[in-house]
């Protein structure tokens, strides 16, 4: 029953990233530091302009920050509430799913898997 409740913990976190969209934002991240480095950089503001508009990248990157962390912490939060359930029920034990997960094992061919299904499906033309 570890081998299903790790693969439940994963496969919830995924979806999580795909349902708050944590890719797209994470990258939106990256794009806004390098807004925010190409205003630094520019020699035709005074330091006053460069202040007023690095605080609003600074606000964009904090509530990014702010929606990562939330989001993150829902795709890790939900699948362990449906294990910590399944517990209650007797159905599965908490201790021993959170083991299987950490285990070089589990680590290693979900890494597998999960890479072998991003590789078919980049090669097919379609988005995970």
């Amino acid at each position: 029953m570890s081998w299903i409740g790790a693969t439940m913990l994963v496969v919830g976190f995924l979806i999580a990233i795909r349902v708050f969209d944590l890719m797209n934002r994470s990258r939106m991240v990256f794009q806004e530091s390098a807004r925010a480095l190409a205003i630094i950089r520019r020699k035709d503001l005074t330091e006053v302009d460069k202040e007023k508009q690095l605080q609003r990248h600074a606000l964009r990157l904090f509530g990014l920050f702010a929606f990562l962390v939330l989001g993150g912490g829902a795709g890790v939060a939900a699948p362990l509430a449906v294990v910590v359930l399944l517990e209650q029920v007797g159905w599965m034990k908490v201790g021993p799913v959170m083991a299987r997960v950490v285990s070089l094992e589990f680590i290693t061919i979900s890494t597998v898997v999960i890479g072998l299904v991003l590789f078919v499906f980049r090669k097919s033309g379609r988005h995970v």
